[in-house]
């Protein structure tokens, strides 16, 4: 999800469903319309699953009369055993007490294995019948082109060395999502802020060779001003330094103007899930031709 437009089209296959759910005749039809799962439980999982339990709790049982708000479910599904892994893991846990008051299902050490016209399929050998999933686990990048396969870590991103250089690959930089960049004791999260500053080293490098220059410029090292995660409205997690803030003052440090960098900010909150700059998120929407709103796909 890189545009609003992109935003509102997932909005409006959600509102969509709705319409579909409110004609159905057959409950179990009824049920997979009203059913929202979520893959990945970090910053973008986390929250597009609040924001949607807003969305949901608003507009059902009012613009959606013959709809009850019980009716909904929403699961969201992070292989790990925590959420938000990129934040502390107190931090984590609020984030899934709080997705729980909301009617969230939280499924840790859980992984969607497949998805189908009608269902989904977890690793737990569990069958969900849905309408939609959404997709915020993250992307598996591909070989450079004209490449042999190049070295990656566990989790598929491209190793990469000091300067976001592939190894192996002449020429070639990775960053975001795709590079797997050493940060403290691990990798830096696959948010917006890294991999902002790594294209700006990057766009440096590239500069610096086609005008010739043959300086030699300091490794990359990320500077973190703090990361935050909207989970709905007055509640947010955010860590700033060795701070740690949840709940409203969480939300608060991600208004505009704070020293907080958040992969959202607290408009968001209104309800609306149609705000997110952290990892790509597609929504594919499955249903019957000619009468159910077309699949979307916003990566």
């Amino acid at each position: 999800m890189k545009q609003l437009g992109e935003a509102l089209r997932l909005r409006n296959h959600v509102l969509s469903c709705l319409e579909m759910a409110a004609r159905a005749t057959d409950p179990g039809e009824r049920r997979a319309w009203l059913t929202f799962v979520v893959a990945g439980g970090g910053a973008t999982g986390v929250e597009y699953a609040g924001a949607l339990a807003e969305l949901l709790r608003l507009v059902s049982g009012s613009d959606y009369p013959e709809l009850s708000h019980d009716e909904c479910r929403i699961v969201l599904v992070e292989g790990t055993g925590r959420l938000l892994g990129q934040f502390s893991a107190r931090l984590g846990g609020y984030a899934r007490r709080t997705l729980a008051r909301r009617g969230v299902d939280v499924r840790l050490s859980t992984r969607v294995e497949s998805t189908g016209q009608m269902s989904v399929r977890l690793s737990t050998g569990e069958v969900i019948a849905c309408r939609t999933v959404v997709w915020s686990a993250g992307v598996r990048p591909t070989d450079p082109a004209g490449q042999a396969a190049v070295p990656r870590n566990p989790g598929q991103r491209l190793q990469v060395d000091e300067h976001l250089r592939v190894p192996g690959a002449d020429g070639v930089f990775a960053i975001g999502d795709t590079a797997a960049a050493r940060w403290r004791d691990g990798e830096l999260p696959m948010l917006s802020p890294p991999a902002m500053q790594e294209g700006r080293h990057v766009a440096r490098l590239i500069r610096d060779q086609a005008a010739g220059h043959g300086k030699t410029r300091k490794p990359f090292r990320y500077t973190d001003k703090g990361t935050m995660a909207t989970i709905g409205r007055n509640s947010a997690v955010a860590q700033i330094g060795p701070l740690r803030l949840r709940g409203l003052a969480g939300w608060v440090a991600g208004w505009p103007g704070s020293p907080c960098t958040s992969t959202t900010w607290p408009g968001s909150a209104t309800g609306w899930p149609c705000c997110g700059r952290g990892r790509g998120t597609t929504c594919a929407g499955t249903g019957r031709s000619g009468s159910s709103p077309a699949a979307t796909r916003t990566s």
